[in-house]
């Protein structure tokens, strides 16, 4: 199929079919592990019929055909699925084809054997000390839809390398919630990628698994320089040249750190964007993965002159009437399982629709760990029909992130989360039973 249509509709194919896979086939097929790409997609005038290009990237040959068939054997299941979140009266016969193209296969075998050799290990604080001294022009990401740790963690690093007269520009998918207005970092984030950008070293920050990077991830990926990745969480998957992961509070508890065996000047903007991170994901030092270690950085940064009341203020009280309005909608409805040791609340496509800022949910996720009995809270954020963004929070005796690595995602023990497709019973189906079999 040509023309506009043809090329809207083949971009809607490349992209669901991609998810299908992504999170349906990789968790009923576990051996499903080589990186997948939905290259092209062929439907046919009459949409009666669909040839879907795959390439399959795996240093193991019989592993990238193993995966073909597994594909291929369960179109009709991908087709299903895909009746549900397409807007089509019926979905075409799905062809798979696997695709051979030499040049972009060779590009991604480059990138395969480049992190074959360089990660998976991990490295000293100084060794990314001498990294950040040494480089010149220096690209910091941090996660889509940024937290208080990334949006902490990133600016302060690059407020701390300009300071020391070396280019540096931050990079995020999305721009920072309104609620992180009260500090001047917004209008640094920078959410396109200039082709012209040079730089010779890409430093991650607070995140896990490089995909959480959104359209940043290829980016990371194909860097030729050196990369490096800082993080707390205990899901890291260590993509990067140099990783620096340390399973603690905050990724800001790591970076403050690393200011003092590098040397970086605290002043007092950098201690409170350090303390934004060190406040924000330790839930006002409240989480059990707060030391004393925590409490020790948190002081520096107060003899530093970090604001802890505005951060406060801002992160944990302040609210827009909007919120308040929307929470009370949501938690009205909030429901509980498992003999009232799980609790869900659902934020619908439709109560948001008029909202821009989504991030105006966050928090929801806590309230049901208030209640008596709870022990796993959960909130689902539905970002569009049948796709959910899945927020997990625990008390302590269950390990949310084994959990959510069910579904394929990750985190920290006590706060993780995951992304599900389907419909609304059927997503608690499954995260209570999961939540059952680590209860």
């Amino acid at each position: 199929m040509k023309g506009n249509r043809g090329e809207r509709l083949s971009g809607e194919f490349q992209k669901e079919i991609s998810s299908v896979i992504s999170s349906k086939l990789r968790n009923k097929y576990p051996e499903l592990s080589a990186i997948i790409s939905i290259t092209s997609a062929d439907i046919a005038p009459d949409l009666k019929s669909a040839k879907i290009f795959i390439s399959i990237f795996d240093t193991n040959e019989e592993k990238k055909k193993n995966s073909f068939e597994i594909i291929r054997q369960n179109a009709g299941f991908i087709r299903h699925e895909l009746s549900l979140v397409m807007r089509l009266r019926t979905v075409p016969e799905l062809r798979f084809i696997f695709d051979e193209s030499m040049e972009y296969g060779a590009k991604i075998d480059r990138i395969l054997e480049k992190l074959d050799t360089e990660k998976m290990t991990d490295n000293n604080i100084a060794q990314i000390c001498g990294q950040l001294k040494k480089a010149d022009k220096i690209a910091v990401f941090c996660h889509a839809r940024p937290d208080g740790d990334a949006i902490g963690a990133g600016s302060a690093l690059t407020c701390a390398l300009r300071n020391l007269g070396k280019t540096v520009e931050l990079y995020c998918e999305d721009k920072p919630s309104e609620k992180f207005s009260f500090l001047p970092v917004a209008d640094s984030v920078c959410t396109e990628f200039k082709k012209d950008a040079v730089f010779d070293t890409f430093v991650c920050v607070d995140c896990a698994d490089v995909y959480r990077l959104g359209k940043f991830a290829d980016v990371f990926l194909s860097f030729k320089g050196v990369t490096v990745n800082i993080d707390h969480h205990i899901s890291n998957k260590r993509f990067a040249a140099l990783n620096l992961v340390s399973v603690c509070s905050a990724t800001c508890e790591i970076m403050s750190e690393i200011f003092e065996v590098a040397g970086f000047e605290i002043n007092k903007d950098i201690a409170d964007l350090l303390m934004l991170g060190l406040v924000s994901d330790s839930g006002n030092f409240t989480h059990s993965d707060v030391t004393d270690k925590t409490f020790k950085i948190a002081s520096v940064l107060r003899l530093k002159g970090a604001d802890v009341n505005k951060i406060n203020y801002n992160i944990f009280t302040r609210q827009t009437k909007m919120r308040a309005l929307l929470f009370g909608k949501v938690i009205k409805d909030i429901r509980f399982e498992l003999d009232d040791k799980l609790s869900f609340v659902i934020v619908h496509n439709e109560d948001i629709k008029n909202i821009d800022d989504k991030s105006i949910t966050e928090g929801f996720v806590d309230f049901g760990l208030t209640v008596d009995g709870v022990e796993v809270s959960v909130s689902m954020l539905e970002v569009k029909r049948h796709q959910f963004k899945i927020s997990l929070r625990s008390k302590g005796k269950v390990n949310v992130n084994s959990v959510a690595e069910t579904f394929g995602g990750g985190g920290h023990v006590l706060a993780s989360g995951c992304m599900l497709f389907g419909d609304v019973e059927e997503i608690i189906d499954k995260i209570t039973y999961a939540v059952y079999q680590n209860l």
